[in-house]
């Protein structure tokens, strides 16, 4: 689903996407405006297929460098946060459970408007040595440590057949739902955890721009375009797609 969307804008916005139910579509599009309205969400194009068909699998080619440099090159741009995802079984005990992971860095915060409740989330030094340290939705520490304090605390995630031990270090407030799911059942680690230990791979699913104000993120949508546009070579360019409420 996520690499069916182009460059999303949040509140007033009205999402075009590609080859989805309209009920999901007015969930996405919900989703969308809780965000605000200097939110950009952009995802990577899908693959073609045999006869133009398209393709379910999106194109490999947003990197964490790429992220860096949209940042520096887009004037309209306060941070683009990369992020990773995929499903693992968190284990404490003899209780285990299904969860989404997410593999983000130390903006994630700001640019979701999402506090925590206990601790502290990924900082910069956790992205640089790739530490195996997670931080809980609200809903997951209360599943796994009822009332007691999770900080500090030692859990098991099985991710594609590997087991890695990870150490507690936050707890999110209680959120709601966005647009990986439910964030109260979501967990989060440094995204070079997930992409050196997890995915070993050095793509990423998709990125969150921050635009500098809610005035400047129409022109930050401009500016991500161009961008990608120039940077992309010219027959590679479903490697991104754009939707917004001009189009």
């Amino acid at each position: 689903l996520l690499s069916m969307l182009g460059i999303i804008i949040g509140v007033g916005a009205v999402i075009a996407i590609v080859s989805i139910g309209s009920g999901a579509r007015e969930r996405i599009t919900t989703q969308i405006s809780d965000l605000g309205s200097n939110v950009i969400n952009i995802f990577p194009g899908t693959r073609r297929g045999w006869g133009g068909r398209v393709s379910t699998s999106s194109v490999d080619v947003f990197t964490l460098e790429l992220a860096d440099y949209i940042e520096k090159v887009s004037p309209s741009v306060k941070r683009v946060i990369p992020i990773s995802q995929g499903s693992g079984l968190l284990i404490k005990g003899n209780f285990n459970i299904q969860t989404t992971i997410i593999g983000t860095g130390a903006g994630y915060q700001e640019v979701n408007n999402y506090n925590l409740a206990l601790g502290q989330f990924i900082n910069e030094g956790d992205l640089a040595i790739s530490r195996n340290i997670i931080v809980l939705g609200s809903g997951l520490a209360g599943e796994l440590f009822g009332n007691n304090n999770p900080l500090g605390e030692k859990i098991k995630l099985f991710y594609q057949k590997r087991d890695y031990l990870f150490t507690v270090i936050g707890v999110m407030e209680e959120k709601g739902r966005g647009l990986t799911g439910n964030l109260n059942d979501q967990a989060y680690i440094p995204i070079t955890t997930f992409m050196k230990k997890l995915s070993n791979s050095r793509f990423v699913s998709y990125y969150m721009a921050h635009a500098k104000s809610g005035d400047e993120a129409s022109a930050a949508v401009g500016e991500i375009e161009y961008f990608l546009t120039k940077y992309l070579e010219d027959e590679q360019q479903e490697k991104f797609n754009l939707f917004s409420q001009d189009q």
